[in-house]
Parts: structure tokens; C-alpha cells; sequence
């Protein structure tokens, strides 16, 4: 269960879409959860959650991890994600309404669960959004047996810890499986979120939601 402070949104009438954040290495629920601000305003009958990633950082904290990481391997991260994925899977099915539309946005190792679990077509995901993340591996995809979600992929061309490279790999391994992929690229943007992009998010997620 999402706790009540790791939720905003559609406290006046009936969620038709429930959006989920997922945080990045080192940080927590409540690091994303003011994203909510900048897309209630265009999704007035969305709901919001960000919850903790199960893990201590490091194993001590402060901040939590989805999953540990020690190097960028490709098949260190794709073993982590899948590992990490059913605890994840759970918590979102349990916090869903019956009849609300999933959406997925991740920052960093955030965004890297997020498109592990779009590339597997789980939970029927509607739409997905990843800033600074990557899919180095698109193994298991349609495990799930749903519809290929549209996605949107933002990524500074200046980020020092997740590869600028990982846009590009992520929209092909996306498309290879049968997605519809959006490259949003930001020159002079490092490892974060500008408010260029959470602009294109909104947006976005109108299109996608209506």
C-alpha cells in the first residue's frame, strides 16, 4: 500500500487515470511527488503516487534504491530491473482503481523500471514516461500480454550519469517490439528534469489520456 502522503490528486471527483512516479537511486517517493503539481492542472481527474523504492541505498540509506547497482553493465541493470519488477508490479496493481487508465514516469533508475515493466506490455500500462533512463535490453518483452504503450523519452544531452547514448538505445529496443516512441533531447541539460520537459510531459499526457 502507497501511503496517503505519497498521493495528490482528484480529491474532488472520480480518477479516470492513476500516474505513477518512480524515483530515482538515492532518493525517495517524496522527491518526485511535486511533478504532480505541474500535470493535475491538464489532468484534473488524475490521481498521483510516488512511492518508496523498497531498498536502503547502498543498504544504509538515507535515499532508497529499486534495485542495487554497481557498474551500467547491460545485463547488471536488465537482471536488476526483472528482479525488482514483481514487489513493484504488486504495489501498482494494489494501489489501481478499477477502470483507471496507468501511467508510468520515471527519473533515472526510476525511469529504468518504468520501461522494463512498458517493454513486458504489464499491468496495461497506457503511456510511459522516462526522464533520464534507459532500456539497455528489451528481453521478455509482451510477457504480459498487453497492447504496445506510446512513449515519451526525455534525456539531457549533457547528463553525466545516465548516458545521453541511452535515448537513442531506449526508443530503438522500444520500437524493435512494437512501441510508439517520442526523443525529447535538451542541450545543455545534465542528470535532471527541466521545465522545458515536464511541459512535453503534460502534453503528452493529454494526448495520450485526453
Amino acid at each position: 500500500m502507497i501511503p496517503s502522503e505519497r498521493r495528490r490528486g482528484a480529491a474532488r471527483s472520480p480518477a479516470d487515470a492513476l500516474v505513477v512516479f518512480l524515483h530515482g537511486l538515492g532518493a525517495d517517493g517524496s522527491d518526485l511527488l511535486p511533478l504532480a503539481d505541474a500535470f493535475s492542472s491538464r489532468l484534473p481527474r488524475a490521481r498521483f503516487a510516488s512511492p518508496d523504492a523498497p531498498h536502503l541505498w547502498g543498504g544504509t540509506g538515507p535515499g532508497r534504491e529499486w534495485f542495487p547497482i554497481r557498474s551500467f553493465a547491460a545485463l547488471e541493470v536488465f537482471s536488476g530491473t526483472r528482479r525488482a519488477w514483481p514487489s513493484l508490479r504488486t504495489l501498482i496493481a494494489d494501489e489501481r482503481r478499477s477502470g483507471e487508465r496507468l501511467v508510468l514516469a520515471g527519473f533515472s533508475q526510476g525511469a529504468m523500471m518504468a520501461l522494463y515493466g512498458v517493454s513486458r506490455r504489464d499491468l496495461g500500462i497506457d503511456a510511459v514516461v522516462s526522464f533520464a533512463g534507459c532500456l539497455l535490453y528489451a528481453g521478455g518483452s509482451g510477457a504480459g500480454g498487453f497492447g504496445a504503450a506510446p512513449a515519451l523519452l526525455l534525456h539531457g544531452e549533457d547528463d553525466g550519469v545516465v548516458p545521453y547514448s541511452c535515448l537513442g538505445l531506449s526508443a530503438w529496443n522500444l520500437r524493435r517490439v512494437g512501441h510508439e516512441v517520442e526523443t525529447v533531447s535538451e542541450s545543455g541539460l545534465g542528470h535532471g528534469i527541466s521545465q522545458a520537459q515536464l511541459e512535453r510531459a503534460s502534453e503528452f499526457l493529454v494526448e495520450v489520456l485526453g
